[in-house]
């Protein structure tokens, strides 16, 4: 499990950021720990500080989707779907 700090534009509203944001951020975590499918890759929990710019939440990284649909829990498969 890993931590991840995320910063972005101050006053960006957290739901709307998440969602664009979500694939970009798995695919540069992908990038950064050689993770050759980053949909092995689950960001999840990200909460933005007060006043806003930086956004801190935990990421785990599978060694392939089937291992990830195995330990998954099912709440956050569907969410990914």
């Amino acid at each position: 499990m890993k931590s991840a700090n995320v910063f972005h534009l101050v006053g960006a509203h957290l739901c709307l950021f998440y969602l664009f944001i979500k694939a970009e951020l798995k695919e540069k975590l992908a990038r950064m720990y050689e993770v050759k499918d980053p949909n092995a890759i689950f960001v999840f929990k990200f909460r933005t500080h007060f006043g806003g710019g930086k956004s801190t939440g935990f990421g785990l990284i599978y060694d392939s989707v089937e291992s990830a649909k195995k330990y998954e829990p099912k709440y956050r498969l569907i969410r990914v779907i």
